[in-house]
């Protein structure tokens, strides 16, 4: 399994991180994203639900939610 680590500041305005991951390749991925905010841990209140939006080369996209 290939785990790619991230680490988002949610005071951070720019171009999100890039993750490279061929479409239909064998080996499994993982994404493991790291919150800060202002530079300090985050974490996510018991409850909340979180979504992921990605955007491939091809100029599609789609949301990943929990």
């Amino acid at each position: 399994m290939i785990i790619h680590e991230i680490n988002m500041d949610l005071q951070f305005r720019g171009v999100a991180p890039v993750i490279d991951a061929v479409q239909g390749d064998s080996l499994s991925r993982s994404i493991k994203i790291n919150l800060f905010s202002a530079g300090q841990p985050w974490e996510m209140p018991d409850g909340a639900s979180a979504a992921l939006r990605y955007r491939k080369t091809d100029g599609k996209g789609g949301i990943y939610s929990n």
